[in-house]
């Protein structure tokens, strides 16, 4: 039986080997969901996020596991925070999370994680009252605006050309790939910069030919 998890951080690193001095090549946001795929001892899991199918490995205490009817529910019900950064609270504490961040089974004011509940009063958005338009793109795109960069970063703490682009995506229900080399296959070729409009996506390359940068 597959094994699921949830993100129950703020951010949490994914790596690219099971160590803490390896190479960060993603993050999850707050209420993300992952299928373990291999364990490493009791400190490291191989996960494929379940929003992009990205592949890497984070630490077992940066994971909440959760049933497979859980992983079900959440992939179906959630919310997004639209806020840059706003806290969520619980009975004892609380825990800012970030835009993008995924709100489980969310009623509008509250939701829960195992025995913990945990209430909301920023902006969110259901991903079936999302509005696909080119304002509300750049309204969201905007929002990152002197942000850090932060090589394998998706939040305005630190972000990456490749993860702003997919994260800004995802707020419109649209799901990219992790990196710019994999994005640029996705939607449709404009031939000439003179017909772009707000919201397409220019892609460089480097000097043998592959795209590395959005």
């Amino acid at each position: 039986m597959a094994t699921y998890a949830i993100c129950p951080f703020s951010v949490v690193p994914i790596r690219s080997n099971s160590s803490h001095k390896s190479e960060q090549v993603s993050q999850l946001l707050f209420g993300e969901l992952v299928e373990v795929l291999e364990t490493k001892g009791r400190q490291w899991v191989k996960v494929r996020c379940q929003w992009d199918n990205f592949i890497g490995w984070i630490a077992t205490n940066q994971l909440k596991a959760i049933t497979p009817s859980e992983f079900e529910l959440f992939e179906k019900q959630y919310a997004y925070c639209l806020e840059v950064m706003h806290p969520i609270m619980a009975e004892n504490h609380y825990l800012p999370i970030t835009l993008g961040a995924q709100l489980p089974n969310f009623d509008g004011i509250r939701f829960q994680l195992e025995e913990t509940q945990y209430t909301f009063s920023g902006l969110a958005v259901f991903p079936t009252n999302v509005e696909q338009s080119t304002d509300f793109l750049l309204k969201i795109a905007r929002r990152f605006l002197h942000a850090p960069y932060l090589w394998g970063g998706r939040s305005a703490f630190g972000i990456d050309a490749d993860g702003l682009v997919q994260v800004v995506f995802k707020l419109m229900g649209v799901s990219l790939p992790r990196e710019a080399a994999q994005q640029v296959y996705i939607g449709e070729e404009v031939d000439f910069v003179e017909q772009s409009r707000a919201g397409d996506l220019a892609f460089f390359e480097n000097r043998s030919g592959k795209i590395t940068h959005v």
